[in-house]
């Protein structure tokens, strides 16, 4: 309840989906988190969010191919996955400058709003497996931080429109100051002749 009251607290995007994903980490006892957001390839998943107390760093320098990682497996399959044995399963990217953990366990669901797919949200944790009940918790903030995205998304999209209107609405006020301003006759017509303005 506490995340989703986060989610209309901010707007700021990051702060949004770092309290989803940090709620995520803790209800479901995960040693840490990330969010990722697919790329307009389709191919490529770039990590938005990293909440790791040792690898961070490295975790946020590393896009992750969909096709080989255990992560992408969540947008292929269009639905969460639990890897409680990512050793015995073969396969994954290995994040360059990370241990090889082999009693990892991880959650990965997708983002998905509308149809979409918007990222993944991977959460792990180690010795302990992860349950088909832990999936179910991590597909509801999967939800949450789904919709935050959109919600960003559209927000950008908006907050792009105003500037451009506002730019031409200043251009257009200069480009009107200046015809009032000249000493010269200016006389506009419409496409009749009939006349709509004359500067002053």
């Amino acid at each position: 309840i506490e995340t989703v009251h986060n989610l209309t607290k901010n707007l700021d995007i990051t702060d949004v989906l770092r309290r989803i994903a940090s709620g995520a980490q803790k209800i479901l006892r995960a040693e840490g988190s990330s969010i990722y957001m697919l790329d307009m390839d389709g191919r490529t998943l770039s990590p938005m969010i990293v909440i790791d107390p040792t690898y961070e760093e490295e975790m946020m320098a590393t896009k992750v191919d969909v096709e080989s990682s255990f992560t992408g497996q969540a947008v292929l399959q269009q639905k969460g996955v639990l890897i409680n044995d990512p050793v015995g399963m073969g396969g994954g990217t290995q994040i360059p400058g990370t241990p090889v953990e082999t009693n990892e366990k991880l959650i990965c669901v997708p983002l998905i709003f509308e149809e979409r797919i918007l990222g993944v949200m991977t959460l792990f944790r180690y010795n302990t497996d992860f349950t088909d009940e832990d999936l179910l918790l991590a597909e509801t903030f999967a939800v949450f931080s789904a919709s935050a995205m959109n919600t960003a998304n559209h927000l950008d999209s908006l907050e792009r429109e105003i500037d451009e209107r506002k730019r031409i609405e200043s251009q257009l006020d200069m480009q009107s100051n200046a015809l009032q301003a000249t000493h010269s006759p200016i006389i506009i017509t419409d496409t009749h002749g009939d006349i709509e303005w004359v500067n002053p």
